[in-house]
């Protein structure tokens, strides 16, 4: 009976003091990973051990960014079995050291995914005429020592101010997945373009320039294949969307876009885009179809084509009675079709001379001769 106490105070005291190990080893690696990136200014280190945890405390500064983060794990012989706890408190130096954050980091002891949870203050962002503010948020995220893997994030509400541009939202979801991961050591946002995206908007409310527009329950769902070039595809849904006045109700809508450069935006035209909307229809008003490919950077290689469906006229809807008299016009002049109760009008562009055909036979240029 001793020799069996014996040896299980052995094996704790050998467990314990790999936790030990196990802990400096994984605070001095986390620091280590934020210094290589080279965007980032790491000092004021401080290190401590005790018995029972260890702790790290730096500066980091980042742009217009200036944090105190102090991380720290403790341990016992367990680890072995429930995984590795660190965590964390992130202050905003240049505002009094105020709380930005706390997060807890699970890592599994034997090389799997590491879980990530933090809880991030309310947050104010003023700058010039600019403002960003954000209610506490909830982040969890999947990663492992080289990668990212996945974010998911809840807020409450959200305001962004700039200039003329004024937008509210409110019950903000959203899941980010990276199927091959993101490497840390390229830190750029054109290496965060995600495979798959997820948001979710309750309320959505935004002046633009004059232009009033509130909307419900807006789902995004996103997919991108990337390759040299990306593929992205969109289905984008609102309950209703409202633009100065006038409500249009459950809108939905498929977008593609192909061959786009995610590497430089200066490279769309370059990379020859194609943008494709298939199927944007509003209930019981009207539907969209139509495709754009992009050969050149004067847009003069422009390839259009598409068709409009509107199963009444569009200017019955309150607020767009003036309509009336374009739609007598277009319908006159062969663009519109009636079609029952509403109207069709096919469309596609002519290489040759950037001319838009509607139904095969009407020019755009002749339209705008008589318009």
């Amino acid at each position: 009976m001793k020799k069996l106490i014996f040896i299980i105070s052995i094996l704790l005291i050998g467990l314990y003091g790999f936790a030990y190990i196990f802990s400096n080893h994984m605070l001095n690696s986390a620091l280590a990973k934020l210094q290589n990136i080279k965007e980032f200014k790491i000092d004021s280190v401080n290190k401590n051990s005790s018995i029972l945890s260890n702790s790290l405390n730096f500066r980091l500064q980042y742009k217009d960014f200036d944090l105190d983060i102090d991380m720290s794990s403790s341990y016992n012989p367990l680890f072995i079995f429930n995984g590795f706890k660190i965590n964390g408190d992130i202050k905003d130096l240049s505002q009094d050291s105020v709380n930005l954050a706390k997060f807890s980091l699970n890592i599994p002891l034997y090389g799997g995914k590491i879980h990530i949870q933090a809880d991030i203050s309310p947050i104010q962002i003023i700058q010039h005429h600019s403002s960003i503010k954000f209610s506490n948020i909830s982040i969890n995220s999947i990663m492992d020592s080289k990668k990212l893997y996945f974010i998911k994030a809840n807020f409450d509400k959200a305001k962004f101010e700039f200039d003329n541009i004024n937008v509210d939202m409110s019950g903000i979801f959203s899941e980010i997945e990276y199927i091959d991961g993101v490497d840390f050591a390229d830190f750029n946002p054109y290496a965060l373009n995600p495979s798959n995206l997820k948001l979710l908007i309750d309320n959505l409310s935004s002046n633009i320039n004059f232009i009033n527009l509130t909307s419900e329950n807006i789902r995004l769902n996103s997919k991108i294949n990337a390759y040299s070039l990306a593929d992205i595809f969109t289905d984008l849904t609102a309950k209703y969307i409202m633009v100065n006045g006038i409500a249009f109700d459950d809108i939905s809508s498929k977008i593609i876009l192909k061959n786009i450069s995610t590497s430089n935006y200066k490279n769309f035209i370059i990379s020859k885009p194609e943008i494709v909307v298939d199927n944007l229809t509003i209930r019981d008003l009207l539907e969209l179809k139509f495709d754009i490919l992009i050969d050149n950077q004067s847009l003069k290689g422009l390839n259009l084509n598409g068709e409009f469906i509107a199963y009444k006229p569009i200017s019955h809807i309150k607020g767009l009675e003036f309509i009336s008299i374009y739609e007598k016009f277009l319908i006159s002049n062969g663009v519109l079709i009636q079609n029952g109760n509403g109207y069709v009008s096919k469309f596609k562009s002519n290489i040759q001379n950037s001319e838009i055909i509607f139904n095969n036979s009407v020019k755009f240029s002749d339209i705008l001769s008589e318009f």
